[in-house]
């Protein structure tokens, strides 16, 4: 690998001043380019380095992605498994039509408890977090009230759309085909078999040592803020850093 030309690239790059985290390129001898970069407490002006955590919010749907097909390839579950069919819930308004395999690709058209599609997705996203403190969203089941009662998007398998419902739907699948909670069952089955290092499902209010903050800015002051009031934290990972191969 063209240790160089990664050199190059990062120089070149032109939000790499502005860029807080770690970025690493690996192969299979290890880690061949790396650059630490930022604050992972900005207040202590404590900087980021090669072991610090991040949380990867959407990222962890990767990690139940791969819960699902375990269980599939153990024969408990298969991509036509009908959600209805898998959970002791009352869903509302989803569509009794859904599958795994529709969660699973974002084709399922289950209304959205955060609707990335949506002009004001900022504004619900706020508003929501008003009615649901996110302090308390340590278990799925919280999340059902606000998805069950929501109209569904589209016919399901009729086109795509990201869909945040959908997987913690299938986080609740998971529940209940293992018989564990959500966050045990992928540390025993994904965490740990993988030996990863420093990963794991923490509370904002309780982050163990050489973990960042995450941050926002407020447009009006500038002013830098903790996200700990913005986003939930049971279903995120912290995880030490991302690698990317060639």
């Amino acid at each position: 690998m063209d240790i160089m030309k990664l050199n190059d690239i990062w120089n070149n790059w032109g939000n790499a001043d502005s860029f807080s985290g770690v970025f690493s390129v690996s192969c299979e001898q290890g880690v061949v380019f790396e650059k630490c970069c930022g604050h992972r407490n900005r207040s202590e002006n404590l900087a980021n380095n090669s072991k610090t955590a991040f949380g990867i919010a959407s990222g962890t749907k990767l990690f139940t992605g791969l819960a699902v097909c375990k269980l599939i390839d153990e024969g408990k579950l298969s991509l036509d498994s009908k959600l209805w069919d898998l959970l002791p819930y009352d869903l509302g308004q989803i569509d009794k039509s859904i599958t795994v395999f529709h969660l699973l690709t974002h084709t399922s058209g289950t209304g959205d408890y955060i609707d990335e599609e949506a002009d004001d997705s900022i504004e619900q996203m706020q508003a929501l977090y008003n009615q649901y403190p996110v302090y308390l969203w340590e278990r799925l089941e919280y999340y059902l009230p606000m998805i069950t009662p929501l109209p569904p998007k589209f016919e399901p398998g009729t086109r795509f759309s990201y869909s945040n419902a959908g997987f913690v739907m299938l986080g609740l699948v998971i529940e209940a085909v293992s018989g564990l909670p959500y966050q045990q069952y992928v540390k025993e089955n994904i965490i740990e078999p993988r030996k990863l290092e420093h990963t794991g499902f923490y509370r904002m209010d309780s982050l163990p040592a050489n973990t960042a903050f995450g941050y926002v800015q407020d447009d009006d002051t500038g002013e830098w803020r903790t996200n700990v009031f913005l986003f939930a934290d049971s279903r995120r990972f912290r995880w030490r850093t991302v690698h990317m191969c060639e």
